[in-house]
């Protein structure tokens, strides 16, 4: 359905309420180019990755290759409130991240129920990225752009 809504493939599986099981994990594999969470649970990842893993964890690396799938870390925490891009967690999801910083974003809190976009919400959200464009070091790119790389 979203290919034919889109005209593209998905190149990336964000799983709903940030769960997923290892069986569908496997298909996931099949049918992506990566996947993104913001934990990947024990039980998900095969023991051999977990040293890399860990290591990668401790060096701030949000990203990580099993065989030529990516693994993708966010926050885990949503970017389109106000209070998260001004807070502490913005800072410290920024600070702490070596490689590769997702921004979860809940588009749809930018628009009222009309579909009329929100100003209050919708500016921060611009002056935001405005902000992180014009730090030295940093590149946007989508989840594709990663895969990649």
């Amino acid at each position: 359905l979203l290919e034919a809504a889109f005209g593209a493939r998905a190149a990336f599986f964000v799983p709903p309420r940030d769960r997923v099981s290892r069986p569908a994990l496997e298909e996931i594999r099949k049918r992506y180019a990566g996947v993104c969470m913001s934990r990947f649970p024990h039980g998900l990842i095969p023991a051999r990755l977990w040293p890399r893993f860990l290591l990668n964890k401790r060096n701030g690396r949000m990203t990580m290759r099993w065989g030529r799938f990516l693994l993708v870390q966010h926050p885990g925490v949503d970017f389109s409130f106000p209070s998260v891009r001004t807070g502490a967690d913005a800072e410290e999801a920024l600070d702490s991240v070596a490689d590769a910083l997702v921004l979860p974003v809940h588009s749809w809190r930018f628009f009222d129920d009309k579909g009329r976009a929100v100003k209050s919400l919708l500016d921060p959200w611009e002056e935001f990225l405005k902000r992180l464009s014009g730090t030295e070091g940093i590149r946007f790119t989508t989840l594709s752009g990663l895969a990649d790389r």
